[in-house]
C-alpha cells in the first residue's frame, strides 16, 4: 500500500500557499511523533536533525493528538496523507505536499502461512487498497 507524507496546517495558517518547501517549516512550532517511531525517522530525514531540536518542537505519542493539536492552531506537522484525509475533507486541516523531497511511503503486511487468520484479521486486510478479498494471495514469505 502506498502513502505519502504531507505537511499539515490549520485552515487559517499563514503558511498556506501554492508551494511549500521543507525550509519553510524551519522555526515553526512543529508537532512530531516520538523518537523511535518510523514517522519521527521520516520527518528527521526530510527536515534534518537540527529542525527537531529546540523549544519549538513538541513530541506527541499519538497521531490523533497531533492532528487535533494542529487543527486548533498549536503548530504544524508532517503526517501520512492517509491519516489526515478525513480532516482535510471536513476542512479541519490543510494538507500540502512538500517540494523537493521523497515523500512516498510503502506499507506491507505479512503473516505466517501456517497461521489461521481470525475473521477480524481477514476483514482488516481486505480493507487495504489493492489487496481485495483474498489475503492468502498477498502472502509475504521470508
Amino acid at each position: 500500500m502506498d502513502d505519502r507524507i504531507v505537511a499539515i496546517f490549520p485552515p487559517e495558517s499563514a503558511l498556506r500557499k501554492p508551494r511549500i518547501r521543507p525550509a519553510d517549516l524551519i522555526g515553526q512550532s512543529l508537532l512530531v511523533r516520538e523518537p523511535g517511531s518510523a514517522l519521527h525517522a521520516t520527518v528527521q530525514q526530510i527536515l534534518g536533525n537540527e529542525a527537531l531540536q529546540g523549544d519549538n518542537v513538541i513530541q506527541l505519542a499519538e497521531t490523533e493528538a497531533i492532528k487535533r493539536s494542529v487543527a486548533v492552531g498549536l503548530g504544524i506537522s508532517l503526517l501520512q496523507e492517509l491519516a489526515v484525509q478525513d480532516e482535510v475533507r471536513e476542512g479541519k486541516l490543510i494538507a500540502m505536499r512538500l517540494e523537493g523531497v521523497d515523500d512516498t511511503r510503502q506499507y506491507a503486511y505479512a503473516y505466517r502461512e501456517a497461521a489461521t487468520l481470525t475473521t477480524a484479521a481477514r476483514e482488516m486486510i481486505s480493507l487495504l487498497p489493492g489487496v481485495g478479498r483474498n489475503p492468502s494471495a498477498q502472502t509475504t514469505r521470508p
